[in-house]
């Protein structure tokens, strides 16, 4: 049978996960504000941007391309 971890033991275990979780906390707020700064850049760009995927159907299209293109 395995030994059980000591109470130190997991103490530092939880200590590592909570700085884990606030790491990934830190990396999604990033992502978000980057994925925001992306979303208004392409939205408001003067040029057509479109997006299409392996399958040649369009992902996205923002709203320059539609009114240029239909």
């Amino acid at each position: 049978m395995a030994e059980k971890p000591s109470y130190e033991e997991l103490e530092k275990r939880v200590a590592k996960l909570e700085k884990t979780a606030v790491e990934t906390q830190k990396v999604l707020r990033t992502l978000r504000r980057a994925n925001e700064t992306f979303r208004i850049l392409v939205e408001e760009a003067p040029l057509g941007v479109s997006l299409i995927g392996r399958d040649g159907s369009y992902k996205y299209t923002n709203p320059k391309f539609v009114e240029m293109f239909g």
